[in-house]
């Protein structure tokens, strides 16, 4: 089902690499990671674009499997890690539909506007293997670009 969620990305054009350098807005032309006009270092952005990518494929793969929840957790990670619009739209879709059922579900009070009036009340379980926070994706990736003190050209601290 994973390769079934990655083609619908793929066919969507979501699954293309950066194309302008964010610095200098020069055109890449080549996969190279360092900017051919500036000189920046593109690898943590091309990283995150690769993992956002996976993590709403995730997504989009728990939902077609009926896992609503675990398809939140999914949406949520790869908005954080790159937002794009389909990871905001899936991510907002996600979220609002079916929140007035689930606040009925727990015996809350149901909103009419599809809204759920108690957001701080949801929280969706991990994605598999991800029980500990520690191990997250997201929170690995954080650790690895805060932990860059390279630049551009550099091979060693």
């Amino acid at each position: 089902m994973e390769g079934a969620s990655a083609r619908i990305l793929k066919d969507a054009n979501l699954g293309s690499t950066l194309q302008k350098c964010p610095i200098c807005r020069a055109n890449r032309a080549n996969e190279d990671c360092l900017c051919r006009r500036c000189g920046s270092d593109l690898t943590w952005v091309l990283e995150a674009q690769r993992l956002g990518r996976k993590l709403l494929a995730h997504a989009v793969t728990a939902l077609a499997q009926g896992d609503r929840h675990r398809a939140v957790a999914w949406a949520r990670r790869a908005r954080l890690v790159h937002a794009t619009p389909l990871s905001k739209a899936v991510d907002q879709f996600l979220t609002h539909s079916g929140s007035c059922h689930d606040s009925e579900d727990q015996g809350e009070t149901s909103c009419p506007s599809g809204k759920n009036q108690n957001p701080g009340g949801f929280a969706p379980k991990p994605p598999p293997g991800e029980d500990d926070p520690h191990r997250s994706p997201t929170i690995i990736f954080t650790k690895l670009c805060v932990s860059n003190t390279l630049k551009p050209g550099q091979t060693s601290a």
